[in-house]
């Protein structure tokens, strides 16, 4: 299913929602969305307020590398779960892995990430960082998308990206 069936067939699931009006209001403002698969305890870190960045790290240059902004949507998918909440996008950092900036990152984020040393020796290989600012996390009504692939992250919508009429259509 592409990028944008998957966007529409989620915001009819939740139209009747009043708390997921935030999903059709940033469409309307042509906003990038993105929705980010995610494991406890992280994502209920997230929702509580006590991780500030999210980042993900890949071996390959893969969404949300160089794929996302600031004041963009993060919709958050529980792994095999529903989709739970969302935070907007606060400042974003794109970062080529070398050794110092792997360990400038491990000093400067492990609090703002909530990473210990298993979540850092995980990724010593990896080659591509992408660190997001949280801001304002929701907890919502849950609702189940129909995604299927093993992506843990898929950009739903860019006003760049998308034809017109099928972000209107969405609305």
């Amino acid at each position: 299913m592409s990028e944008a069936a998957l966007l529409a067939e989620f915001v009819e699931a939740t139209r009747t929602h009043c708390e997921w009006s935030i999903l059709r209001e940033t469409l309307a403002r042509r906003q990038r969305v993105h929705l980010a698969v995610m494991v406890e305890p992280h994502l209920s870190y997230i929702l509580q307020g006590k991780k500030s960045t999210e980042s993900r790290f890949s071996k390959n240059a893969i969404a949300p590398y160089l794929q996302i902004g600031p004041d963009d949507l993060v919709l958050l998918k529980l792994t095999g779960g529903p989709v739970v909440g969302c935070f907007t996008t606060d400042a974003v950092e794109f970062v080529n892995l070398s050794a110092s900036e792997f360990e400038r990152l491990r000093t400067n984020y492990s609090d703002a990430i909530c990473a210990d040393e298993e979540f850092w020796a995980a990724r010593t290989h990896k080659r591509y960082a992408t660190l997001i600012g949280v801001r304002d996390p929701v907890e919502l009504p849950a609702s189940v998308i129909a995604k299927s692939d093993r992506r843990g992250w898929v950009a739903l919508f860019s006003p760049t990206a998308d034809v017109a009429g099928e972000q209107q259509s969405l609305l």
